[in-house]
């Protein structure tokens, strides 16, 4: 019995069949014709090459066959209709689920702390796995299911990638204390003498950083490119570099490193970021409930949110 040629629709029929004993009785129950009842169950007879139901006074009467199947009939249909209950329903108290989102470290220094421990106390069994994925793969990590969110700056995505925005993240620079130079402040010829170091994905020539003081015909004198800003926070920490980034990133490194943050002197666009979701998760009772946690980390009324809000499919993938 090949299961890929066999409508699993006949087996409600066979049931219903089995229970009522009629065929005009059991199109009732099921809301369809008598006729269409008959043919199902010549279907369901060809399918199992057995009557599986004999006419008789007392109605139709299972064969052998039919009775042995029964059972594991109703057991399978049992087990389709509690999977598409639950499917329709997330049990956040209960539930048991490991949600993979995809994240930069300065997201998860953002989030995550918050997150956590809401989590912990809301939904002990739920756990987070956070991995980074290169912007260019996103949209295939979403689609396939590899990743149930993803938190990432623009990118270019299809109709089938939801998204919203969440975040704006004004720079700062960030030197050690102590500093022979700099104590709090920084001129825009100390910035653009200054040796500095730098964080990108690896992939990117051209940052959201590079891109928006070349607008204004700044240039930085770079001696280091790391890929992690915990690492290149502590080569800050060690050296007279200093580094630009996210200020909540610098804020925070500043908590734990004996670092100094320092403003900017110049005016650098917000870097926007956004939390990405598949088409095939719009409607996920579990998929909803994080992204509204996300949400509500982010300090974002979900009520008022709406996906694919503001995204500028044209931006410069922002890559800092």
């Amino acid at each position: 019995m090949n299961l890929n040629q066999i409508d699993l629709n006949l087996f409600t029929i066979f049931d219903v069949i089995y229970t009522e004993r009629n065929l005009t009785k059991a199109g009732k129950v099921l809301g369809i014709t008598q006729p269409a009842v008959s043919n199902a169950l010549s279907r369901l007879r060809t399918t199992f090459n057995d009557n599986l139901f004999t006419r008789t006074a007392h109605g139709m009467m299972p064969t052998p066959i039919a009775q042995n199947v029964i059972v594991e009939v109703r057991q399978a249909l049992n087990l389709l209709r509690t999977s598409l209950q639950e499917g329709q329903s997330f049990e956040v108290a209960s539930a048991s689920k490991t949600f993979n989102i995809g994240m930069r470290d300065i997201s998860e220094v953002v989030f995550l702390p918050k997150l956590l421990p809401q989590l912990k106390q809301e939904a002990p069994n739920i756990h987070i796995n956070s991995s980074y994925v290169y912007p260019n793969e996103l949209v295939h990590s979403l689609g396939n299911g590899y990743l149930d969110l993803a938190i990432e700056s623009s990118i270019s995505a299809p109709q089938n990638v939801h998204y919203t925005q969440i975040q704006e993240l004004s720079f700062a620079c960030i030197a050690r204390k102590n500093h022979p130079v700099f104590d709090g402040n920084i001129t825009l010829e100390q910035y653009c003498d200054a040796e500095h170091i730098h964080v990108t994905n690896g992939k990117e020539d051209t940052t959201y950083l590079d891109s928006a003081l070349a607008q204004q015909n700044i240039s930085r004198n770079v001696i280091f490119t790391g890929y992690s800003h915990l690492v290149t926070s502590v080569l800050v920490l060690e050296s007279d570099a200093i580094m630009t980034i996210p200020e909540v990133l610098a804020n925070t490194y500043a908590n734990y490193l004996d670092l100094q943050v320092i403003e900017l002197p110049i005016r650098v666009s917000p870097l926007l970021t956004y939390m990405y979701w598949h088409e095939n998760v719009q409607d996920d009772p579990a998929n909803i409930w994080l992204r509204e946690k996300i949400l509500e980390t982010a300090g974002i009324n979900t009520k008022d949110n709406s996906p694919n809000s503001s995204l500028n499919k044209d931006a410069l993938a922002a890559m800092i």
